[in-house]
């Protein structure tokens, strides 16, 4: 497996599956596997990008 594409998204900026859906079908890249991952953060405080 190679990766093709990375998202990193807050739940703010998504709250359908089915938008990453929609932006998927725009890359032009044909996906058979798709990994979600999610970080929690600490302390209350949600993790950055950084």
């Amino acid at each position: 497996m190679v990766p093709t594409l990375c998202v990193d998204r807050s739940p703010d900026d998504v709250d359908q599956f089915s938008v990453l859906i929609s932006e998927s079908e725009q890359t032009g890249f044909s996906l058979d596997i798709v990994f979600v991952a999610a970080m929690d953060g600490r302390a209350g405080i949600r993790a950055t990008s950084e």
